[in-house]
């Protein structure tokens, strides 16, 4: 960031409580990527609502990120090998 005012409108920022922060970001990213498609983020609300109650009724389960992450970089190291 090499803009001496936004330095210091982020040093500002990030003071902020956590729920400040996050609808200035939003706010942030709209003004970047444009209109939100109010039809697109409807249905990635109901497919996050989805998930969370197959989640509550048992029906999937939950697999620590770490293990995720490691899943992940083994993944991308056999592509790269392979390539």
């Amino acid at each position: 960031m090499q803009n001496g005012a936004a330095q210091s409108i982020l040093k500002d920022a990030l003071r902020l409580p956590p729920d400040d922060r996050a609808s200035i970001a939003r706010a942030l990213l709209d003004s970047v990527h444009g209109e939100v498609d109010l039809e697109i983020e409807h249905a990635w609300r109901q497919e996050i609502r989805r998930r969370i109650d197959a989640y509550d009724r048992g029906e999937v389960k939950a697999i620590p990120a770490d293990e995720v992450r490691r899943s992940a970089e083994r993944t991308l190291r056999n592509l790269r090998d392979a390539g």
